[in-house]
């Protein structure tokens, strides 16, 4: 098996669409270990809290504002951070901007490994937009309000990770596979 495993906890940072869902859920299927996405963790908190179910975490931005979804996300940053998967990984897909939550960081700092997936400014903005502008950025000049957005995440995302994985211009199956020998390599030069 492969000697990484003896971490129990990765955490998936980097920009919105850089690879962490997919990648999450792919390197978790390919050695049996459990994943989850941050994402779900907030629905779940969401509904927890007597509200309706939502699609997605957009819908609770957009209807109740960055607090109340950085409250969340805090919240469902400390129930990942307790997640025990007995004797195996769990991976954890995290929001493009829960570094940028001191208190959700503070849930999950010295708790796992951090892994920034590392992908082109403007291939993330290509596909960011492909879904519809989200509500983090300003509807009138989007391209300025992501790169904003970008420059401001990505030290934060560098200072936190203890590995950075370029997924640049990668398809998924390389990008997998980048993830996987990198990760193996930072572990066992532990």
């Amino acid at each position: 098996m492969i000697r990484y495993q003896e971490t129990q906890r990765l955490f998936l940072t980097g920009m919105k669409h850089c690879g962490k869902s997919t990648l999450g859920q792919l390197l978790s299927a390919q050695h049996g270990w459990m994943f989850v996405d941050l994402d779900d963790v907030i629905r779940s908190l969401w509904i927890e809290d007597g509200n309706p179910p939502v699609s997605s975490v957009r819908t609770i931005y957009q209807s109740h504002g960055a607090t109340r979804f950085r409250d969340l996300e805090a919240r469902a940053a400390g129930r990942i951070s307790a997640l025990q998967a007995n004797e195996t990984r769990v991976v954890a897909a995290l929001g493009g901007g829960t570094l940028e939550n001191d208190q959700a960081r503070a849930q999950l700092e010295g708790r796992g490994v951090f892994v920034y997936l590392q992908e082109d400014p403007e291939a993330l903005f290509k596909r960011v937009v492909r879904g519809g502008i989200p509500p983090f950025l300003d509807p009138q000049d989007p391209r300025a309000s992501f790169m904003e957005t970008y420059v401001r995440r990505v030290p934060r995302l560098e200072a936190s990770a203890d590995l950075v994985v370029s997924v640049a211009g990668l398809d998924v199956e390389s990008a997998l596979a980048t993830l996987d020998a990198k990760l193996e390599e930072y572990i066992d030069g532990r």
